[in-house]
């Protein structure tokens, strides 16, 4: 499943615009992680969302600007009907 992604996310792990913060360590290749590359993200929970390296900051977190429009849910956790 992760072979198919650039690098893991928390997508509730925003800054005050909503634009997700991860670390550089969370990229599957160093490459990716320069402002202006477009990345696939993902979570454990297999979510997957398209986004753009706005900045890498010098403590080496990485802000992402998703695209909200190619999101797509698991549905691992969807709730189940009753």
């Amino acid at each position: 499943m992760a072979d198919d992604m650039d690098v893991w996310v928390d997508y509730h792990d925003t800054d005050e615009e909503g634009r997700v913060l991860t670390l550089r360590r969370f990229f599957l290749s160093e490459s990716a992680a320069v402002a202006g590359t477009r990345v696939l993200t993902g979570d454990y929970e297999g979510n997957r969302c398209e986004g753009t390296v706005i900045e890498v900051q010098p403590n080496d977190v990485v802000v992402i600007e998703l695209d909200e429009d190619t999101l797509v849910h698991s549905g691992r956790h969807a709730p189940v009907d009753r």
